[in-house]
Formats: C-alpha cells, structure tokens, sequence
C-alpha cells in the first residue's frame, strides 16, 4: 500500500494539510468544505475530517473562511523577453501562478534548439513548473535564412518538459509561407505523431482561412472579438484568453463565455507580464479577477486557470486538487464583501510540489541565478558603416518612398513620405514626424544583413530609440531623427550586451541591460522595471509613446512586432543590386480590420473596379481629390462584408477637410453597390465629424441591408446622434462601436446603455491588488 492511500484511509498522517477552507472542484466547478491532504508532492486525500491524517510532523495551513484553489497555470507566455525567469518567478508565485507554459521564439531564433534548451535549464529546478513549446519561427526566419534544422527542432519534442509546437503565423501554417513552409509542416507532423498540441498565431484570421488554419493548429490567443473566439472554438480551435504587457483581450473572451460558450474550451493567459505589470499587478491572479469583472462567473474563471489548460496541453497531473495530483495549492482570501460581491483575487499561500512557498503573503523562496554559457552574452555589435545610408534614388520621381506607419502598439501599416535629401541620401525629417528605423541581424552564426528604410507616427522630436528584445528575431531595430544617435544607440547596446538605449545629442540619456541572449535581464526585478521606466520616460519627454499613451499598452511593445515572422508587413532590404523595397503578398494588420495589399504594395488608382488577392476583394477608391481635400476612402469587400475608411490622406495632406466631401464620399459607397457589393455590411468609420455627415448615412442604410456598425472616434459629441440613428436603422442588425468611451459624453454612454449596443474600451484601468493578513502556517 503506497503512503497515499494509506493517508486517504486515515492509517497514517499526511506531511502536509490545508483544512478549514472551501475546496474549489474544477470538474463540477463546486466549492466544497474539505481539507486537502498532501504526501510528498501528490495530494493523497480531500477528507471532510482531516483530523485522522494530522501527526506530530505534519505541517497545517489554516485556510478558515478562505477559497483553495489549484495553483494557476498560464497558458501562453514568453519568458525569453524582458526579465529571466528564475529572477522573478517569485512573483508569479505571488500571483498564484505554479505552472507555466511559454514559447521559446526569442531564444529559439538566436540560438535554435540550443536555445531552448538554455530557456529549460535555467528553470528546471524552480518551485514554478515550466514547460515550453519548440518554436516553429527559425524555420520561417525574418531575414534571409533559417537559423535552425527541422531535425534538430524535433528532437526537442521528446523531452518531458516540451508540450508541443509554438505559435505559427497563419499565413505559413495555411500554405502561404513560401519554401520553408515544408520544413514547418515535418515539425508539425512530428509533434502529430507525439499528439503534442500546435499552437498558432491567428490575428487577423478568419472565415475560410480560419478553417483552413484549424486543420493545423490546436490552440491560439490572437482572437481579440467575441465573435473571433466563437470562431476558432466552432471549428475546434482551443481559445486562449490574454491579459498582460501586451494585450487585454479579457472583454472578448468574457463576452464568448458569457454567451454561452464553455470554460473547458477557454484557458487564461498572460502573454508575457513584464517587469513593471508583474511587480505593480501581479500574474495569472489579475487575469482571473479581470474575467471575472467583465461578468464570467468566479468557478469559470477559475476553471479558465487550471483544469482546462492543463487538459489541453496533457499536465494530466495538474490543474486539480483531486487525489494523486501534483500538489500545486493556493489560498485566496476572502473572495467576497460582506454583500456578497465578488472583490478580489488575492492570492494568500501558496504550495507548489507539496512544500509551502508563499506564506501568509510572506515568501519562502527567493530569486536565483543561473549560470548561461557563454554563447547567450555578446550578440549585439556596433552598426556598421554604411548600414543607415538609404540613396537618394531610392526615391520614385516625385521623391516619395515607402514607409512603415506607426498607429498604435502592434499596429503599422504602409503609406509613402517624401524625406528629405541631402548628399545624396535621403534623411530622417523629425519636424514632419518622419523618422528613419532599421532592423539589423545579430544571430550569433550568421550576417543576414539589413532592413532600413522610414517611419511615421512615433512622435520622435529628437535623438534614437534602439532595443534588441525583438519578438521572434534575433536582430537590433533601432529608429532615430539622426544616423549619428541611431549608430550610437547601437553603439551603447553592444557594451551592455543588449537591451534598450535611448540617445539625444550623441549622449546616452536612458538605457535598460537586457545582456541574456540580448533579451533578458538578470537584475532584479525593480530595477529592471525603474529601467525600463527611465527609458519610457526618456522617450516620452522627446516626443515618443509613454506608457500611459492610448497608443499602446506598453511602450516596449511599440518597437517589437517590427520584427515578427506572423505579420506581412512592409520592410526595406539591402540587397546585393543595391537598396531594393520589398512588401510581401496578403495582409497588413489595421486594428481589427484588414487592409490588402497586391503583389507590389500599391493597389491601382481606380474606382469601382475591385481587385483580387486571395480569397479577398478590394475596390481602391481612396486616391480621388476634390481641391485639396481627399474625398474619398478605402474600401475591403470580404466574406459578405465591406469597410468604407475614410480618413486616408496622401502624403502631403491633411485629415482636415470639410462635410462638403461627405457627398462625393456617400456617392463612392454607392458606386459599391453597382459593381456587385449590394446586400453587404457597411462599416463607417469617422461618422459624425465631418468625414461623413449623419444625414449622409441614411441613404447608406437603404443600399445596406445586413450590419452595420458605426465607430466615433476619439472625442466625438456624436454619440446621441449615433444612438438615434442605429434606433431608427428598422430591420437592421446595427451595433455602435466607441472607439474610447473616455471621451464620449455621459449622455452618450447612458443612451449607448439603454440601446444594447456594443461598447468597446481601448484602455482599462485595472483594480488594485489588496493585501490583507491572510491564513497562517502551524506545525500540528
């Protein structure tokens, strides 16, 4: 007879008993008032009398009036980016996190399978359980080469502490990847024949490529709607929640689950919680108590953070307090006021393999340090000559050239600018918010060159901004009004081994060390955060994202999906004939929406003729002027729907034109109707202020006849008059999207209420973390 089952039978004391407390059941989603009996680090009992099973030795943790729930698991994460793990997996445990499942990309694409085994090794041995997931992104490299063999990412795959394939973009996981999807395919067939779980990277993806991308992958965190979610789960997609540094998708997710869907096919995840979040708000404890908040009932969200995940990714020992589990428990303090209203999520003890971690809010456990080898250090060096030098005749006759457009956070898209020239070279031009930014190879094997070229929209007034925590690449992206600080941001980065640097008048005025493989820092994890806070706020006071900034969650963000493999995006290519741009075929990321680009990046300039990429179709009626003012926009016929943008100035122009265009623009959504896009949604964004008059919008409605959903942007009186409208919209499925109720009225708001509508928040404040005396520790 093993020790637990003689524990179970009450013959012999437990080593450890959490009793007094309301045992959360995931499988029945119940509380139930047992006790938890542990034996080494498996749960061998959950008696009503633990009395029995109590000896001299065992330890006792009085959880009296307390919740005791499975130890969270986080679904998807990063902890190759920002902090190393093993110097701040103390706080995840605070937040009441004891497993964790992350990709390996950063490391992965500077190292290849080495790196993730430096990624496992460095963790192996933490009271938090890591498991990782082999990264598909060397295979389908940001530069020119693939930076590791399929054969050698595969043989990850047998390792116990590997449970399945990272996330893949889904142009390469639908065949759109160009010849090295064959090499991701065979380490997708490979994890098959293991029935390892594929994790996907779906933004962006829907209708038939949706389906198409399901028959690949198993899971993805990239749906930010309700209706994104439904989708991936009606076509057996496992839906993965997000809230953390990057995103806060939580709303989404609350409004699928609330309309029905299943928390066992929903998990929770941060997505990467980066040194200031993780310090100020905690980890998987937050997205539990925003799940919450947004309406999800307490036993699904916290069904959300431990038996489904663990499910889904095979941890058949986890995410459950049921006998012969893996002893991962936390006690959460009182989970309600006295009205009964759920409050907070706070996280009180916390056991992991059977040994107390977190007592009573105390830790018992401290950060560690762990020895690389040497080939993580040194990946960055100084630019080369030569490197920022884009020639003059790059430029088209008109002296314009392709460019990245900065909008907000993970959002860019294409436009043209016309920089300055001078020596022959075309120039940064700050006062025109046109910076120059260059994305450098710094893989320790490999000189795969450069891309350089312009961007807009990040605000720099002066200096350079450059970081080597690049998602998915191991490269250097540096952006700056000047290639002097450009080439001395770089410069700093290769002393500290790589990080971020700011630079104004050739001196260094902020910087964080990220020296572990050039993605992670080593210190602790305060002073990494103060860091990056130095450098948000070095940014800022010259004109850059701050942290607070609509613009993005974080301003670290701004810089990283430059580098990413998942979206197509417009880059500049030093090639061997000289400097050449290059645009790859399909989507470029446009918030929630999509916008098309053909094989060259420039749709032509016609109106009523629709163009086909794809499974799209795109009639391009943005370009016509009347005077000096664009009177037209952009319209994407897909899948049964159509969106009219306005607001597409060209290079040149300003946004600001009169209701007089209002006409000329309703007559251009009509002209939709006579080339075949008639009984189609319609999308009007900007109604109401001066792009498109409300009045205008009922002769829209009677071409119309399916949704329509009207968006007001930011600080916009039109609210009411939006309400009115949709109200008066008979027969018509019709929502109002605010892009920030910040802004709107409270007028607005209350009407926006009493209609039903869909309200959409670009920002939330998140609730404070409370921390009162909790449950305390006795040896019986």
């Amino acid at each position: 007879m093993t020790d637990r089952r003689a524990v179970a039978l009450g013959k012999e004391p437990a080593d450890l008993v959490v009793r007094g407390g309301r045992v959360f059941r995931p499988e029945t989603m119940a509380f139930d008032d047992v006790a938890v009996a542990v034996v080494d680090d498996r749960v061998a009992a959950l008696p009503e009398d633990p009395d029995p099973m109590i000896g001299p030795e065992t330890d006792v943790v009085e959880a009296t009036g307390r919740a005791v729930v499975p130890g969270f698991i986080d679904a998807h994460t990063h902890l190759d980016l920002h902090q190393t793990f093993e110097s701040a997996y103390h706080y995840a445990i605070r937040g009441g996190t004891t497993t964790v499942v992350t990709e390996a990309a950063s490391f992965g694409s500077a190292f290849g399978a080495d790196g993730v085994r430096h990624l496992l090794d460095a963790t192996d041995d933490l009271p938090v359980t890591v498991r990782a997931t082999v990264p598909p992104g060397p295979l389908v490299d940001t530069f020119t080469d693939a930076t590791a063999s399929v054969d050698d990412l595969a043989a990850l795959l047998d390792d116990d502490r590997v449970v399945g394939v990272g996330e893949i973009g889904w142009i390469h996981a639908v065949g759109e990847g160009g010849d090295t999807i064959a090499d991701v395919e065979e380490l997708h067939a490979r994890a098959r024949e293991r029935d390892l779980p594929i994790a996907g990277h779906g933004a962006g993806c829907r209708e038939a490529s949706l389906q198409a991308f399901a028959s690949v992958v198993d899971n993805d965190h990239e749906a930010i709607s309700a209706e994104g979610i439904r989708e991936r789960v009606e076509n057996g997609v496992h839906a993965i929640g997000r809230y953390g540094s990057v995103r806060d998708d939580v709303e989404a997710l609350a409004e699928a689950a609330t309309d029905g869907l299943s928390p066992a096919e929903l998990s929770l995840s941060t997505d990467g919680m980066w040194p200031r979040k993780l310090v100020d708000e905690g980890h998987v404890d937050v997205v539990v108590e925003r799940v919450v908040e947004e309406g999800v009932s307490l036993p699904e969200a916290l069904r959300m953070a431990t038996l489904t995940p663990a499910r889904h990714y095979g941890l058949d020992d986890r995410g459950s307090l049921a006998p012969g589990n893996v002893a991962d428990i936390v006690v959460l303090e009182d989970l309600r006021t006295d009205d009964g209203d759920f409050e907070t999520v706070d996280v009180s003890t916390v056991v992991t393999d059977g040994e107390v971690v977190l007592d009573t809010h105390d830790l018992t456990v401290s950060p560690r340090v762990h020895e690389y080898p040497d080939e993580v250090y040194g990946t960055v060096s100084p630019l080369a000559a030569g490197t920022l030098s884009v020639p003059a005749d790059a430029a088209d006759e008109d002296g314009s050239v392709r460019a990245l457009d900065h909008q907000q956070g993970l959002i860019t898209t294409e436009t043209r600018v016309a920089p300055p020239a001078e020596d022959g070279e075309l120039h940064a031009d700050p006062d025109a918010d046109l910076a120059k930014v260059a994305l450098v190879d710094r893989h320790p094997d490999a000189d795969r060159g450069s891309f350089v070229g312009f961007l807009t929209g990040l605000g720099l007034d002066e200096g350079a901004v450059a970081t080597t925590t690049t998602w998915e690449a191991a490269g250097t992206l540096v952006a700056g009004t000047n290639d002097a600080d450009m080439q001395t941001a770089v410069a700093h980065l290769a002393e500290l081994g790589g990080g971020w640097a700011v630079v104004a008048d050739g001196d260094v005025v902020a910087d964080a060390p990220a020296p572990v493989g050039g993605f992670c820092s080593a210190l602790d994890v305060q002073d990494t955060a103060k860091a990056m806070d130095a450098v948000d706020e070095a940014l800022a006071t010259r004109g850059g994202p701050r942290a607070t900034d609509a613009r993005a969650p974080d301003p670290h963000v701004h810089g990283c999906p430059r580098s990413q493999t998942h979206v197509r995006r417009l880059r500049r290519r030093d090639g061997a004939s000289g400097r050449r741009t290059r645009v790859s075929v399909g989507r470029v990321l446009l918030g929630d929406a999509l916008a098309l680009v053909d094989e060259t990046g420039e749709l032509e300039q016609r109106v009523g003729e629709s163009v086909e990429i794809g499974d799209c179709r795109v009639v391009d009626v943005f370009l016509a002027l009347e005077g000096d003012r664009p009177t037209l926009g952009a319209s994407t016929h897909r899948a049964g729907v159509v969106e009219f943008r306005t607001g597409f100035a060209p290079p040149g122009r300003t946004n600001d034109w009169s209701g007089s265009s209002s006409s000329a623009t309703v007559s251009m959504i009509l002209d939709l109707v006579d080339v075949g896009l008639a009984n189609h949604g319609v999308v009007l964004v900007g109604v109401g202020v001066g792009e498109v008059r409300l009045d205008d919008v009922e002769v829209v409605l009677d071409a119309f006849e399916v949704v329509v959903q009207v968006v007001v942007p930011s600080g916009s009186d039109d609210a009411d008059e939006c309400v009115n409208l949709v109200d008066g919209a008979v027969g018509l499925d019709a929502r109002i999207r605010l892009r920030d109720a910040r802004h709107v009225p409270e007028v607005g708001l209350a009407r926006v209420a009493a209609a039903g509508v869909y309200l959409h928040r670009s920002t939330l404040t998140p609730a404070s973390s409370r921390r009162t005396p909790g449950c305390c520790r006795s040896r019986a």
